[in-house]
């Protein structure tokens, strides 16, 4: 545990020392920091054993965690600085998603609305001013570009849009145009909309073995499919997508996708109930709504009930700094959260099953999808 929370202090650190140098300010007339993050972070980085949040019954050691000074947490602000930290629901509802709900409103609203942070916990809220439910669905990390083939953050060369033409050629957008490195999300949910599309990839996935092309290939393990060959890529090697990648992705979405309706079927609600929908986290900043409700990651609902809030637990950390008010509003809406365990709900499991298709074994939930 130790290694593990002097590599999360030394991580906040490194970002502190980056900031101050950009703003030219000294870290010594800083005199309080607030942090807003998930159960697993906040216990690694207080030296708290966090253990017990894999173990059934899935209990952290601690949800709320008092002010304390911010040279305690070894965080080098000035001396006297306090540290507030943002409290959480449960295990995998943190102190990041009481920020984001703090950042979009939800809790103020009467209008039932649906917060939607997604990464390696896809965390979900539903509610409204009177109620409010909150669960985390395991996405896995793919999303983020972890453990594809290709995967990567949304960082400088990472593809972040992409288009396949009808004679399978294509085309890349990558973070800040440079040279394609790899591919982030927000590109992989392109690139499985251009497959099914194109009818490069089956409903379940697999990559169309009877299609005469350089770009469809076989490599000795799986079927790939080539988005930029080596010459054109910064690394030298050929971009690809597997068919282990799209396996991975599937499971991301279903995961995401039926943890939504697990929440709707919890509170006797559906998709007609809700007025609109927050997509939170950087990974939303370049997502395309159409694409990600064509691979069933999305309810398919009218677009505009969605809205892209950008780093909602950022934005929310900021209020509480500048407001004591705020920091009090935090704890109640953290009080008014029901958490529903999905690992303990009987009907998930069923939902997540029919969720491995593209869209979705049930077609009638996505009407605007054509395959």
């Amino acid at each position: 545990m130790t290694t593990l929370s002097e590599a999360v202090l030394s991580n906040i650190t490194d970002i502190i020392d980056d900031l101050s140098d950009s703003c030219r300010v000294n870290l010594s007339v800083v005199y309080a920091a607030v942090l807003a993050g998930n159960m697993t972070m906040m216990h690694l980085l207080l030296k708290i054993d966090p253990s017990n949040i894999r173990k059934a019954p899935y209990v952290p050691a601690a949800t709320h965690f008092g002010p304390m000074n911010a040279r305690e947490t070894g965080i080098c602000i000035n001396q006297r600085a306090q540290a507030v930290f943002l409290p959480g629901v449960s295990t995998y509802v943190g102190g990041d998603i009481i920020a984001g709900l703090l950042a979009c409103g939800l809790p103020d609203s009467p209008r039932i609305s649906l917060l939607i942070d997604i990464g390696t916990n896809g965390e979900i809220v539903l509610g409204n001013s009177e109620w409010m439910m909150g669960a985390a669905a395991s996405a896995g990390p793919a999303f983020e570009g972890s453990g594809l083939e290709c995967g990567m953050k949304a960082v400088k060369g990472a593809i972040q849009k992409a288009e396949i033409g009808p004679n399978l050629s294509t085309k890349v957008e990558t973070v800040w145009k440079d040279k394609p490195r790899g591919i982030c999300g927000s590109g992989y949910i392109d690139i499985l909309c251009q497959l099914l599309k194109r009818s490069i990839i089956h409903k379940d996935g697999k990559i169309n073995r009877s299609i005469k092309s350089d770009m469809v290939r076989n490599n000795g393990v799986n079927y790939e499919f080539v988005l930029v060959p080596r010459n054109e890529s910064a690394t030298g090697k050929d971009i690809v997508i597997t068919d282990d990648d799209i396996e991975n992705l599937k499971r991301s979405k279903g995961a995401v996708y039926s943890a939504i309706i697990s929440l709707l079927n919890k509170v006797g609600k559906d998709m007609s109930d809700i007025s609109k929908i927050y997509i939170a986290g950087g990974f939303g900043n370049y997502l395309n709504i159409e694409n990600s409700i064509y691979i069933g990651l999305l309810p398919d609902i009218n677009r505009d009930v969605y809205e892209f809030i950008g780093n909602s637990s950022l934005a929310g950390a900021r209020m509480v700094l500048l407001s004591r008010d705020l920091m009090a509003r935090a704890d109640v809406i953290r009080k008014n959260v029901t958490y529903l365990d999905l690992s303990s709900e009987p009907k998930y499991m069923d939902e997540y099953v029919a969720s491995l298709f593209f869209p979705h074994t049930d077609m009638g939930r996505f009407p605007s999808v054509r395959l």
